[in-house]
């Protein structure tokens, strides 16, 4: 499967801003909760609602971007594709995509910088 996620690593002293366009997430219901998975970016969150799983993958995705910031001066690490299963799993429904920015200023405290993401459960035949 192709990937059309761009990122986009811009940075000016302490400040840096990355731009993530067209990363597809999968949410599906689990036993317990909800499991949402990123593809492109092998980041994945649980959550006991559909609400909480979202809100976890975006503070923890914006966390880890942090942090591989913070670390190695480059978010190049994280991109790392998903597990092939979990690639398989979306090929079989629709693909899914958002867009997001975030700003990172390491001198300062991080806040979170999503404003708009869309999560949708795969179709009941993806499963």
């Amino acid at each position: 499967m192709s990937s059309n996620v761009k990122v986009l690593h811009a940075k000016k002293e302490c400040n840096h801003a990355v731009a993530v366009g067209s990363l597809r997430v999968i949410i599906q219901k689990i036993q317990d909760g909800w499991f949402a998975q990123g593809v492109e970016i092998d980041f994945a969150a649980c959550g006991e609602t559909l609400d909480d799983a979202q809100i976890r993958f975006e503070k923890g995705l914006a966390a880890t971007v942090h942090r591989h910031l913070e670390r190695f001066d480059s978010v190049e690490r994280l991109l790392k594709f998903a597990p092939n299963d979990v690639v398989e799993k979306l090929s079989k429904g629709d693909e899914y995509s958002f867009d997001m920015i975030t700003i990172h200023d390491l001198s300062d405290t991080l806040g979170l910088p999503f404003q708009k993401i869309a999560y949708l459960e795969p179709l009941p035949h993806a499963v």
